[in-house]
């Protein structure tokens, strides 16, 4: 949505006022601080600087399913339906259904990052991510399985 944007916006450009002394020679500041569409400010600050023809070009090499199929660890990926920075329609479903590896929650709402429960806000995510890794250590130790190396090597 357009105002979910705008507070992104806002929130980037003060992470970005509070780190512009040391990024004041890697990236044009007037520009990205003059931005008000979040795509502009995207090209502004991370295409620009880092010699990326296009939009299009920084998504395709930043994609982090480029190489899903070299994915040899098991990952676990959590979405929910309302997410404004990556919706559902937007979740390539099939790579869940063909590739061992990958294990995708999806929820009914939770935004982008917002997985948050109880009186004194806390994100489930988090215990659900420890949980995992822990029950695939387990799974992979008591199956005298080799612990895969995200470099590949042995």
């Amino acid at each position: 949505s357009k105002f979910y944007q705008f507070i992104l916006l806002c929130g980037l450009k003060l992470t970005l006022l509070r780190h512009s002394k040391a990024l004041t020679k890697s990236i044009d500041l007037q520009s990205a601080f003059s931005s008000w569409r979040l795509l502009e400010y995207v090209e502004k600050v991370y295409c620009d600087p880092l010699g990326y023809s296009s939009m299009e070009d920084f998504i395709e090499k930043n994609n982090p399913l480029r190489d899903v199929d070299d994915i040899a660890i098991p990952v676990l990926c959590i979405n929910s339906q309302d997410d404004p920075v990556c919706p559902q329609d937007h979740v390539p479903l099939d790579i869940f259904n063909y590739y061992p590896n990958m294990l995708l929650v999806s929820t009914k709402h939770g935004g982008h990052c917002g997985f948050w429960e109880g009186l004194v806000p806390r994100s489930w995510s988090v215990d659900l991510s420890l949980e995992y890794l822990l029950t695939v250590l387990d799974f992979t130790l008591n199956n005298n399985r080799e612990i895969p190396r995200a470099d590949g090597a042995k």
